[in-house]
């Protein structure tokens, strides 16, 4: 049970571009058109543009659920578990639309009730295969393209370290962090800020050394540098905005401090969130 739990809590990033939305959305209005005209059922044929509008109205409510609602309640990247909701909740939509435009215009509240019954199981029954198709695909062309894109001088390496091991004068050792633990490195005049979970709470520590002799001592590929005074743990941001001369970022644990995102380490950053 805790195996599932983690795999439905797992991030989507497969479906935050605006291209993969966009393919999801065009894969299955073009299932829907081929298997209407295909298996014609409930002799739609005969209806004339009915199987057009089944389409339009399909392709119109996942326009608005990933490219409007999405955007309204400012959900970037959804887990797993919310990508399951999100497609029974379109589904419910589609089924909804279609029934206000066919539905039979009857007193009798039993009767229409069964018909939108019936509405949303033939819609769930055409749909879900497909819709659930198209995220594995999504989600596995997501990893290979992470694996193919790492760097072959990293993949002949041996693992990286789990602990970043700041030392000080004569190799003296000041602090071990747990990369996990890592949210994000600040350089402040002569100091770094290192801010960290210590159990469930944020801590933070000042080291005296530079933030170039800093960075030359990390060895995980998760974390990145978004500005010259600055290095974050990619796994640990909670939220990121587009600004116009960069991004600005929340991270985790660490609710009242934004960072920047500068132009010069702007690609660099899109390219690590798969922007």
């Amino acid at each position: 049970m805790p195996i599932i739990t983690d795999i439905l809590n797992k991030e989507a990033p497969f479906l935050n571009s605006r291209k993969n939305r966009l393919l999801t959305i065009a894969f299955l209005g073009i299932f829907i058109l081929l298997f209407l005209l295909i298996y014609n059922p409930f002799n739609l044929s005969n209806s004339g543009e009915s199987i057009w509008v089944y389409v339009i109205v399909g392709v119109f409510i996942m326009l608005i659920s990933q490219f409007g609602i999405r955007r309204l309640l400012g959900l970037k990247t959804l887990k797993i578990y919310q990508v399951i909701l999100w497609a029974f909740a379109e589904i419910f939509l589609i089924s909804l639309t279609i029934f206000f435009i066919y539905g039979p215009h009857e007193d009798n509240l039993a009767n229409r009730i069964m018909e939108f019954f019936l509405t949303w199981r033939y819609s769930f029954l055409i749909l879900v295969g497909p819709y659930f198709f198209i995220i594995w695909f999504l989600a596995t062309r997501h990893q290979i393209a992470a694996f193919t894109d790492t760097p072959k001088e990293i993949l002949a390496e041996k693992p990286p370290s789990e602990l970043l091991s700041l030392t000080g004068e004569r190799g003296k050792l000041i602090l071990a962090v747990n990369y996990d633990s890592l949210i994000f490195i600040k350089s402040d005049g002569n100091y770094v800020r290192v801010h960290y979970l210590k159990g469930e709470n944020q801590v933070h520590e000042l080291i005296r050394m530079s933030m170039k002799e800093l960075e030359s001592k990390v060895d995980n590929p998760c974390i990145k540098r978004i500005h010259r005074s600055c290095l974050i743990n990619t796994t640990k941001i909670d939220s990121y905005k587009k600004e116009r001369k960069g991004y600005k970022l929340q991270m985790k644990h660490v609710p009242d401090e934004t960072l920047n995102v500068s132009m010069g380490y702007m690609k660099s950053f899109e390219e690590a969130m798969g922007i």
